[in-house]
């Protein structure tokens, strides 16, 4: 009895097998970075605005962070919360630009406004 489908050589399973491998291998790059694809770690409220962001010393130790404000050029980098033993985390501008707010560890809470400067 003859078959419809004739077989394939021995190149042709090979190159059939390696497409296969290829679409898989794509589809679990994609789907990798899909799903680790965080948010920015840092804001900025326009522009020509500074750009606020947090940056932690230790890559192995998130217990301790602070926030920055820097130009977009790389100039005039600012810590806004130097000496903290605190992690400073999830710096945001306001809409307006004028103000940060973020998140912290400190036991005791002591608002404080960060005027943007020009």
């Amino acid at each position: 009895m003859s078959s419809l489908i004739p077989p394939l050589r021995p190149a042709a399973l090979a190159a059939a097998r390696l497409k296969r491998v290829l679409v898989v291998v794509a589809a679990v790059c994609v789907g990798g970075l899909a799903a680790g694809a965080g948010p920015a770690l840092a804001t900025f409220p326009g522009q020509n605005g500074k750009i606020v962001f947090t940056h932690f010393p230790d890559a192995d130790d998130d217990s301790k962070s602070d926030i920055y404000t820097v130009s977009p050029n790389g100039r005039h980098l600012l810590n806004l919360t130097p000496d903290s033993l605190a992690a400073d985390d999830f710096a945001s501008w306001s809409a307006d630009g004028r103000m940060i707010a973020f998140w912290s560890t400190r036991v005791r809470a002591t608002p404080r406004a960060t005027k943007r400067s020009s």
